[in-house]
């Protein structure tokens, strides 16, 4: 069990480092061009190839909320993402190590992302984002949370008021 413990720590680690985009075309693109390119494959549904674009407009705009809010949700995104392998759907990561690995650099990327919002609104955006992302990753005691305080700087958004009153009465009666 140590053992196992140590080898999911270690390649966290390694994998959570900064990786840069060093050789990759959206290296060469400005960050205007590269976050067009970043969405259009994550909408797409390639999360895990608009990875190098979403840090590309990250390292060329480091003070801007928005970029890390971006980043954090395609590596959410990324860490759930499947696809179709030898005619089965399954996960496009290689392990789970790899998954845990995105969602912390998720997480990260979201603090940062709200250590940089300059306004209740943008705080909102940056807390709702990472509230959605601990409800998908099956964490709706801390995703509530989140969305208790997202809510409280929107002075009542309908939407997330409603998204809100969801989560509760499914935490309350202990739906997943």
């Amino acid at each position: 069990m140590a053992a196992a413990a140590a080898v999911l720590w270690v390649g966290v680690r390694r994998y959570t480092r900064e990786r840069p985009v060093v050789g990759h075309q959206a290296q060469r693109l400005s960050a205007e061009d590269a976050n067009t390119a970043a969405f259009g494959l994550a909408i797409a549904g390639q999360h895990q190839a608009s990875l190098p674009y979403f840090r590309s407009v990250v390292s060329q705009t480091p003070t801007d909320f928005l970029a890390h809010q971006n980043d954090s949700t395609a590596l959410s995104n990324a860490a759930q993402e499947s696809r179709y392998h030898v005619g089965r759907l399954e996960s496009a990561t290689r392990s789970s190590v790899e998954r845990v690995a995105l969602m912390k650099t998720s997480l990260n990327e979201s603090d940062l992302a709200e250590s940089l919002a300059r306004t209740p609104q943008d705080l909102a955006r940056v807390i709702s984002g990472r509230a959605k992302s601990l409800r998908t990753w099956g964490f709706p005691g801390e995703a509530l949370a989140e969305f208790r305080r997202a809510l409280a700087l929107t002075r009542g958004d309908a939407g997330l008021a409603r998204e809100t009153r969801a989560l509760a009465l499914a935490v309350e009666v202990g739906v997943p």
